[in-house]
């Protein structure tokens, strides 16, 4: 990031639209990582059968 940083001021003026376009897939591949990043290790863990459970839902 810091490379771009010293990179970018030196664009030529026709190439600004290809710059703007690789900075929103930068941003876009950060915002979608970042939002996949607490599914990989979250997974509720499952509700074990209680007694008091079954009685309670049951048909009678």
């Amino acid at each position: 990031m810091a490379d771009l940083a010293v990179k970018v001021p030196q664009v030529a003026a026709g190439n600004e639209a290809l710059l703007r376009t690789g900075a929103l897939l930068l941003f876009l591949v950060f915002a979608i990582k970042a939002a996949f990043v607490p599914l990989h290790w979250w997974c509720p863990a499952p509700i074990p059968p209680l007694p008091h459970r079954s009685l309670l839902s049951s048909p009678s």
